[in-house]
């Protein structure tokens, strides 16, 4: 719709002439028309210059939307979502990558190496639902990542298997005004807390502690624990053998948390 001899309207350029004036017609009206509508604004006006200034317009309008949604300088947080096996942490950290992106954000996704139940490359849960991630073995290369990269929020699931070093990168990763979401285990399999969640925890401005649904009562479960002989190795220390599902561990209650095989 156009108004008479006026042009396009604000309202309908953002359907009409939205796409032009972020990727290249904006400039043009900025350095081309802008000219010759100060020439016809001195002869009295006309209707291409009334064009000219919905372009603008337009064009500011549509990225200041854009620059609304992204981080102001300072803004970053830290999220964390923990809680034992089987408490939907993964679901909930996918809850939120998709919620950034809608609003526009750059976002990367990032999986333990060591984590390959569903694949490298796939951050999964237990209910089936995946997303594309980046598979890295150790903190050095998560640096890497995101120096290479301009970001808005950096998702880590699995975070355990990162260990302890993890603390001091998302530490300087949040000085550097990114907001990290962090999604692991905050207690091993036989009851202990597992670092780098705790740490986390004490860090961040949100902490979500999810429960799972105990294997044995049906109530609120915030333990799990190894029902499948495993190789002997310390709980604290995040090994291939360590990784499994329902075949090898259950969300226990803390009345039915038992000593792990």
């Amino acid at each position: 719709m156009t108004g008479a001899g006026n042009g396009p309207r604000c309202a309908d350029s953002l359907h009409w002439w939205g796409d032009a004036a972020v990727h290249g017609w904006g400039d043009v009206a900025v350095h081309g028309w802008g000219d010759a509508a100060a020439g016809g604004a001195r002869a009295g006006g006309s209707g291409e210059t009334n064009i000219v200034h919905e372009v603008v317009g337009c064009r500011a309008t549509v990225l200041g939307m854009a620059e609304r949604n992204r981080p102001r300088r300072g803004s970053a947080r830290l999220q964390v979502v923990c809680g034992p096996m089987f408490a939907g942490k993964s679901e909930e950290l996918l809850r939120r990558v998709r919620r950034a992106r809608l609003a526009g954000m750059s976002v990367e996704v990032v999986n333990h190496a060591l984590d390959d139940r569903h694949g490298n490359g796939l951050v999964a849960t237990h209910t089936g639902i995946s997303i594309p991630s980046t598979a890295l073995s150790d903190v050095s290369g998560l640096v890497d990542l995101v120096n290479a990269r301009d970001l808005d929020l950096l998702a880590i699931d699995e975070a355990q298997f990162f260990g302890p070093e993890l603390v001091t990168v998302v530490e300087e990763l949040l000085n550097g005004d990114l907001t990290v979401v962090v999604a692991g285990l905050c207690v091993t399999y036989d009851g202990r807390p597992f670092e780098p969640l705790p740490s986390l925890m004490a860090m961040a401005e949100d902490v979500v502690k999810l429960t799972a649904v105990c294997s044995v009562c049906g109530r609120d479960a915030a333990f799990h624990q190894r029902v499948r002989a495993g190789d002997g190795a310390d709980a604290l220390v995040p090994t291939v053998a360590a990784v499994g599902g329902t075949e090898t561990y259950q969300a226990r209650c803390r009345r039915h948390l038992e000593a792990s095989a």
